[in-house]
């Protein structure tokens, strides 16, 4: 049934690679995935099965550029929340204990009230409003209430200027957090952060007072073998498909194309072994990526940069482009 499958998808993505097709959901980071998703016929869905006939796992990514912000991004392999298993170190309790002022916060507010409208103007008055910087809804701009928290984080072994970091230990990866490694004289990126949050080292003072104290709920617990199940039972058999945001004439799209083409297609398969699935998190390739805020948790999600999507496995084969 699987070399069934995989024949059929090769002989589809023939017909598809380099050619213009209508992206599908221009509005949405996804667009391209929900393309090339209509395109072989698969419904849409939640499920956490592969997504070709339940067999074959679909990717893509944006062909990458030294001059394209998007050579920086990371690529989704799937959501997994962290163990719970004694009720410490949930996310909304991460939240509460670590989180920082969200970007999305109007800085110019009269006695607490927004008076930009209903359509708000935080990204209209920022230069990120176009690169769509820390996760807003890129045609949203609106502006979120004053209690509004996030915790946003790639993390990997080596310290984010928060100091937020992983490691393992025995059986598990850890999400842990060292004030030590705080860079207190770091600020956020993002202009109304850093109007309504201050510096990290104002950060950390505050967190310092926070109940629960931090060092009650951490760290973030996961189960090494589990998530390496997890990776093996979802990508044992993918497909990576790599696309341009640019029209057949070469005019250049926005951040939500309205045509895309799909430019290479890889067969990936055979993934590499346990040991091997620790040492790709230990070098950075594989990230844990934590994305909430108060009133939205978007989950927490293995990532791993387009590029590298050749080291998870054993197996390549290039079919298209």
């Amino acid at each position: 049934m699987l070399s069934q499958k995989t024949e059929e998808l090769k002989a589809k993505m023939l017909e598809i690679v380099g050619k213009v097709h209508d992206n599908v959901n221009p509005n949405n980071d996804g667009g391209p995935g929900d393309t090339l998703e209509a395109l072989l016929d698969v419904k849409i869905n939640n499920l956490k099965i592969p997504d070709y006939g339940g067999l074959i796992e679909l990717k893509t990514a944006k062909v990458q550029s030294q001059s394209n912000s998007a050579s920086k991004s990371y690529l989704t392999l799937f959501h997994r929340e962290p163990m719970n298993t004694d009720g410490s170190a949930t996310i909304p309790l991460v939240l509460k204990t670590l989180g920082w002022k969200h970007s999305g916060i109007c800085s110019k507010r009269d006695e607490g009230v927004c008076k930009a409208g209903p359509n708000g103007h935080i990204k209209l008055s920022s230069p990120l409003y176009k690169s769509g910087v820390d996760g807003f809804g890129r045609n949203t701009g609106r502006c979120y209430p004053e209690d509004e928290v996030s915790f946003r984080s790639t993390t990997k072994f080596e310290p984010t200027s928060r100091g937020i970091y992983l490691e393992i230990e025995g059986d598990e990866l850890h999400m842990c957090f060292d004030p030590k490694l705080v860079d207190r004289n770091a600020t956020p990126r993002d202009e109304v952060s850093r109007e309504t949050g201050g510096s990290y080292g104002a950060w950390l003072d505050d967190v310092d007072s926070r109940e629960p104290h931090w060092s009650e709920i951490l760290p973030v617990r996961y189960d090494l073998k589990f998530l390496y199940d997890e990776y093996c039972h979802k990508m044992a058999n993918s497909l990576f498909a790599t696309f341009s945001a640019k029209s057949r004439d070469g005019t250049k799209q926005g951040t939500s194309p309205s045509k895309i083409m799909f430019i290479e297609a890889y067969m990936l398969g055979d993934p590499k072994s346990l040991e091997e699935f620790k040492n790709l998190l230990k070098t950075g390739i594989l990230v844990i990526d934590f994305d909430a805020r108060t009133r939205h948790n978007h989950g927490c999600k293995l990532r791993i940069h387009p590029k590298y999507i050749p080291q998870l496995f054993n197996r390549v084969e290039k079919i298209a482009g």
